[in-house]
């Protein structure tokens, strides 16, 4: 390897300008060995870490899973109730899925009128917009019904 080096006011207090090169270059391969190593071992750690935690959790829910099955009891606010029970407060108590036709009904219609008034409301503004073209509306009247 050869290296061209240029130096201009290059001042050295001890030592020769060849232990100076020297030192600065150790110091940086030995830097950036460390940054990659760093980086290698945040990496490694990183991985260990979630592939445990994920283990864990995939036990635990397995656990709450087979206890919930092997007892047919879930709980909910800190009340213990059968799952038979929780599924008929769900199906027919006062919410949607009691009556999913009338809640679809419901949301249809809401969006129904909101694209109607959307529409309504570009159509106004294109006909003062044309009005305002066509030179039948006063420059500031164009404005004051497009506000």
């Amino acid at each position: 390897m050869k290296f061209t080096i240029e130096v201009e006011d290059f001042w050295i207090e001890d030592g020769t300008i060849k232990d100076a090169l020297v030192s600065h270059i150790k110091h940086e391969v030995v830097t950036q060995i460390m940054n990659q190593i760093r980086e290698d071992v945040k990496t490694k750690i990183t991985s260990a870490v979630s592939q445990e935690i994920t283990n864990h959790t995939d036990f635990f829910i397995k656990q709450k899973i087979s206890e919930v099955a092997a007892s047919s009891k879930l709980t909910i606010n800190g009340k213990e109730i059968a799952i038979e029970e929780h599924l008929k407060n769900v199906f027919l108590g006062s919410n949607q899925w009691n009556s999913p036709m009338e809640y679809l009904k419901k949301t249809a219609e809401s969006c129904a009128k909101e694209i109607r008034s959307r529409y309504d409301l570009a159509f106004a503004s294109q006909i003062v917009l044309k009005m305002n073209e066509n030179g039948l509306l006063k420059d500031d009247a164009a404005k004051l019904l497009l506000k």
